[in-house]
């Protein structure tokens, strides 16, 4: 077994093949950070697909998708990432993979034991697994015409359903997080002729329950697995960024 780090001119051709390789395969996904240090953030969950975002300033995150369907999965973001690592057996088939942050702590990706390393007393059923037909991933950048009607498709399809929300700043990096509240409502306004649409995302049961963010942003990205929402990356051009992850399960 050996560890090689992937290059980053690399890394978008990289992860297109991994996805494609392992797709459906069992994963766990182990974070480090903090004084909460390892944490497991996944058990057990297939892989959908892991998308590569570069942002105006050249930095690059990293997304990995996992979940049994397009309606029950997790999305978990490493922002800023420096180095991709990659574990494997001789054969080059791939045991863990290893994101690294700007800040030096890890996203760690096992990937399940292969069917033909273990003793068939092991392997439940006996029976060739059925073909898998692999997502189409895609994370592509809105035009300002487009942000709107996305917002209210978006609406319609995860009203009162559980999101995820990170904002982040220049000054501080991450300031706030929001897990797995219901979404209420994600609206962009423009007060006056000319002036920068405002972004706001409501969480929460109701009126009286609500968490509001606002954002005034020069982009917008949305990522999607076979043309379902999986999240929603609203920036500035001061840095402050919100990510919004769509579906994550919370009782993981």
């Amino acid at each position: 077994m050996e560890t090689r780090e992937i290059p980053k001119s690399e890394w978008k051709e990289f992860f297109d093949s991994f996805s494609r390789r392992h797709h459906g395969k069992l994963m766990n996904i182990d974070s480090v950070g903090g004084k909460a240090g390892l944490q497991r953030a996944a058990r057990n969950l297939p892989l959908i697909g892991l998308v590569v975002q570069t942002r105006p300033d050249d930095e690059t995150d990293v997304e990995v998708i996992l979940g049994n369907t397009l309606r029950t999965y997790q999305s978990h973001t490493v922002f800023n990432a420096r180095h991709v690592r990659v574990a494997q057996w001789d054969d080059n088939c791939p045991v863990s993979l290893e994101i690294e942050a700007a800040d030096g702590y890890p996203l760690l990706l096992h990937v399940e034991p292969r069917r033909e390393t273990l003793a068939q007393s092991m392997i439940a059923g006996s029976a060739p697994a059925a073909p898998v037909q692999h997502p189409h991933l895609d994370s592509r950048r809105l035009d300002r015409a487009e942000w709107l009607p996305s917002f209210e498709k978006i609406i319609r399809r995860f009203r009162g359903r559980p999101v995820s929300v990170q904002q982040f700043s220049a000054q501080v990096g991450l300031e706030s997080v929001v897990s797995c509240a219901p979404l209420l409502a994600l609206t962009a306004d423009q007060t006056r002729e000319g002036q920068e649409p405002t972004v706001r995302v409501k969480l929460g049961m109701d009126r009286a329950t609500v968490t509001e963010f606002v954002a005034a942003p020069s982009k917008v990205t949305v990522t999607r697995s076979d043309g379902i929402e999986t999240s929603l990356r609203v920036e500035s051009d001061t840095g402050q960024r919100l990510l919004l992850e769509f579906e994550s399960p919370c009782n993981s």
